[in-house]
C-alpha cells in the first residue's frame, strides 16, 4: 500500500456529520477553518487506573470506557436554511422546519434517550500518491455549538465521542 510522503494541510480534510438512518441525512460542512481538533486517543480508548504501594507504581487496568471532546470552526453562513437546505444550525440543533428536525441518533434508544451523530472527517491522499484517502469516524457524537459575531461570524462545533461499542472510532 502505498502512502502520500506530502504533509496533510487544512484544505486536504472534509468534514461531513451524519445521522444514524439506514439512508442517512449527511451534512457536509460549509466553509470550515481546517481547525479539526481531537486529543487523548489512545490504543484501547479506555481510562486506566494506576495502582501504587507506598509511592511506588506496581500496576494499571483498563477500568472504562473513553470519552474524547473535540472541536471544529466555520464561518457562520445563516442561523437557519430550509427543507433540503440545511446550515450547521438545523444539523447540530435539529431546529424545526429542517430535514434534521426528524434525524435519526446513531446511538439506540436502548442505550438513552441523548442524540449523538456521526462525524467523518475524510483526508485526500489519492492526489498525493496514496492508494486510499484517510478517514476518520466518529460514530456516537453529541455535539453543541457556540457563535461568535464579528466581521466574518463564526461557529464552533464542541462534541464528546463515545465509545459506545467496538465501531465508535475507526481509521481507514
Amino acid at each position: 500500500m502505498a502512502i502520500a510522503s506530502t504533509p496533510i494541510v487544512a484544505r486536504d480534510g472534509v468534514l461531513v456529520i451524519k445521522d444514524g438512518a439506514g439512508s442517512p441525512l449527511s451534512y457536509t460542512v460549509a466553509y470550515d477553518m481546517g481547525d479539526f481538533k481531537i486529543g487523548g486517543l489512545n490504543h484501547a480508548n479506555k481510562e486506566s487506573l494506576n495502582f501504587y504501594a507506598r509511592g511506588n507504581f506496581f500496576g494499571t487496568r483498563n477500568i472504562k470506557d473513553k470519552e474524547f471532546t473535540f472541536s471544529f470552526t466555520a464561518h457562520l453562513i445563516g442561523l437557519g436554511g430550509d427543507a433540503g437546505g440545511p446550515t450547521i444550525n438545523d444539523v447540530v440543533l435539529r431546529r424545526s422546519g429542517s430535514d434534521w428536525a426528524a434525524a435519526t441518533s446513531t446511538l439506540p434508544t436502548s442505550a438513552g434517550d441523548t442524540f449523538h451523530h456521526l462525524i467523518q472527517w475524510t483526508v485526500e491522499r489519492t492526489n498525493l500518491g496514496a492508494t486510499a484517502d484517510d478517514v476518520f469516524t466518529l460514530k456516537y457524537c453529541e455535539l453543541s455549538i457556540d457563535w461568535a459575531e464579528g466581521d466574518g461570524s463564526t461557529c464552533t462545533i464542541n462534541g464528546v465521542a463515545k465509545m459506545f461499542s467496538t465501531d465508535g472510532m475507526t481509521i481507514t
